[in-house]
């Protein structure tokens, strides 16, 4: 019989500090190390940089930086957290059905007021890694006698692929603490301590909640993880189970369930039935062909790691239409192989039996509705299509399953390690030259590091300025009105959300005509701003800025009289200009002569003040 891992804390020896104390300091060290991590995954952007943004999808990080911005202006202004108009004027964004993360976005307000949203940004970029790591590795204390072994775990799941992936992009899925624990709150209730069964089932609610007010999708899919495993666990000892321990573990789920039930409900009511709520018109449908993980994508790097790729055609980066921040299901040979090593090893373990469970469950969900095999399928179809179709599962991205692969794998090799860490027995010729506590500490980082090699990420990730005109940082913003509406040039929309820098850098000055977000009543499309009425004024914007003019009307007063009744019907009060684009002059000459009158040049932009009065002074000089 295998000796059981031991969490007694033994007395410390005369003259040395208490276990207690080391823990401490190896979490802190632990925490360091991340940290340091985590900054050179961005340099040379610093974490406080105001002025920096990662540039491989700018438009997306943008995005999710304007809904972590919103909360901090939202309490200082009294507004609400969850549902603003100062996008998307005047039917406003649903903000829990864009997964905008105000949990994270409340915690955060300190760092927006103090340094500024694109800071907030920055900031919370590195610190999903940190967090992530750290929450495993605490997590993994529970499993763990040496502390080495749940540095490693934890840096396996906060560095894994898929948070590295995501972490290209915005913070949607890289911010990801709470897994771990949940996970860890469901175990210690299925161990059947009757004394914890409240305060743990209290604990997992809060978990849950906590979960759904950063990211919806990422709970669903904990949930939905976790209770495969409990089926399929439960099955396995299902003769062996204690009744009454069964019972606990139903109560303790119970409470967790009407725990986050009741401190969830602003969220779900917003979600659900609030204003521009979801509906099939406002989230993806489900892409089973496209966003699912794919077999040789375990075994095949892509352009994120360093030891991978770089050119867009090779295998590793074909994988989910070659989408930088998709591309997170790479494990490797070496990582596979320890994994199923420890597994046959230390089956016997239950950390390490469940946790095989939840990887199997976690990859056959992350794989889709059919099997596929380096881009092709393979005609199987698997569990996900009897559920893709129904509500909630028609908007999860199969692929994003993959985040519960790397935690159960992160357990595995943290178990295992902690093994070879505590109990391999190194050969003779070892033991001429290192101690055995040496031998075993050097084997396990050995094993670690042939294990991790391959993960290593391609950093820094590139970066690029936000190029914000001086007008929106100077006191010249303020001749616009607080919580005027705003029309830009560039339009704002998901191809182009500078203006959401210039409302981010004016602090919120103005509203916008347009957005990134999902939207319902848009006339079919997902992202974006509701039609104007009629279309010719952002049909003017998108062309001049694309040099796009097939079926542009012509210059003519049907022309203008159109673009004066979109900015009417839009309730513009101010219109902004920058010189970017194809043609900029085409969109002055055309505003100017719609409105009858020249723009302000100021700070580096042209403003049309009181788009109103000229539109009164238009009608009124008409008649």
């Amino acid at each position: 019989m295998r000796p059981q891992l031991s969490y007694s804390v033994s007395t410390a020896s005369p003259g040395r500090p208490p276990r207690g104390v080391h823990r401490g300091r190896h979490t802190a060290l632990a925490a360091l190390v991340y940290t340091l991590l985590a900054i050179v995954a961005f340099l040379p952007v610093l974490p406080f940089d105001n002025s920096h943004i990662v540039s491989t999808l700018p438009s997306d990080t943008v995005a999710v930086g304007w809904f972590l911005a919103w909360p901090a202006y939202a309490l200082e202004h009294a507004h609400n957290v969850l549902f603003s108009n100062w996008i998307d004027y005047p039917t406003g964004v649903n903000l829990p059905v864009n997964q905008s993360m105000p949990l994270l976005g409340l915690v955060m307000t300190p760092v927006t007021l103090a340094f500024g949203p694109i800071a907030t940004i920055n900031v919370t970029l590195r610190l999903a890694m940190v967090v992530s790591a750290l929450a495993m590795y605490l997590a993994l204390r529970r499993f763990c006698e040496k502390d080495l072994a749940s540095f490693f775990g934890g840096l396996l799941y906060g560095f894994s692929p898929f948070i590295v992936a995501h972490s290209s992009v915005n913070q949607n899925f890289s911010f990801a603490p709470f897994p771990p624990l949940i996970f860890l709150a469901l175990y210690e209730l299925a161990s059947g301590k009757q004394q914890h069964v409240l305060r743990t089932g209290l604990v997992l609610g809060l978990l849950l909640a906590a979960q759904l007010y950063l990211n919806p999708e990422m709970t669903v899919d904990a949930v939905v993880v976790a209770a495969c495993t409990v089926v399929v666990s439960g099955a396995a000892v299902l003769r062996r189970a204690d009744r009454a321990r069964v019972i606990r573990f139903l109560e303790g789920c119970s409470v967790a369930v009407l725990a986050a039930g009741v401190l969830s409900l602003p969220f779900l009511w917003y979600y659900f039935a609030g204003p521009q709520h979801a509906t099939n018109s406002t989230t993806l449908p489900f892409f089973p062909s496209l966003y699912h993980a794919d077999l040789a994508g375990l075994v095949s790097p892509g352009r994120n790691q360093l030891i991978g790729p770089t050119s867009p055609n090779a295998t590793g980066n074909l994988f989910l239409t070659g989408m930088t921040d998709e591309i997170g299901t790479y494990l490797g040979v070496p990582l596979l192989v320890g994994l199923v090593w420890f597994v046959a090893r230390h089956w016997r373990e239950r950390a390490i039996a469940v946790s095989a469970v939840t990887f199997v469950v976690a990859l056959i969900l992350s794989l889709g509705s059919n099997l596929y095999f380096d881009t092709r399928s393979l005609g199987i179809p698997l569990p996900l299509r009897a559920v893709e179709n129904l509500p909630i599962f028609d908007r999860l991205e199969s692929v994003r399953f993959f985040l519960f692969v790397d935690l159960a794998a992160a357990v595995i090799v943290a178990v295992g390690l902690d093994f070879v860490l505590r109990q391999w027995r190194p050969r003779a010729f070892l033991a001429r030259y290192l101690q055995p506590s040496q031998a075993r500490l050097a084997g396990g980082v050995l094993v670690a590091a042939v294990l991790l090699f391959p993960l290593i990420p391609r950093w820094p990730y590139p970066s690029e300025g936000t190029d914000v005109p001086r007008y929106f940082t100077s006191s010249a913003v303020e001749h616009i009105a607080d919580g005027a509406v705003v029309l830009t040039y560039p339009y704002t929309e998901p191809n182009d959300t500078d203006p959401e820098v210039w409302q981010l850098a004016s602090g919120f000055r103005f509203r916008l005509v347009g957005g990134y977000a999902y939207v319902a009543n848009n006339g079919g499309v997902r992202f974006g701003a509701p039609p104007i009425h009629p279309g010719t004024i952002v049909s003017l914007l998108q062309g001049a800025y694309l040099k796009y003019y097939l079926g542009r009307p012509p210059a003519d007063e049907t022309t203008y009289r159109a673009i004066r009744a979109g900015l009417r019907e839009a309730g513009v009060d101010d219109f902004i200009l920058a010189m970017r684009g194809a043609d900029p002059g085409l969109v002055v000459r055309e505003m100017t002569a719609a409105l009858d009158r020249r723009p302000t040049s100021t700070g580096g932009v042209l403003v049309w003040y009181d788009v109103p009065r000229d539109l009164a002074t238009v009608a009124n000089s008409s008649h």
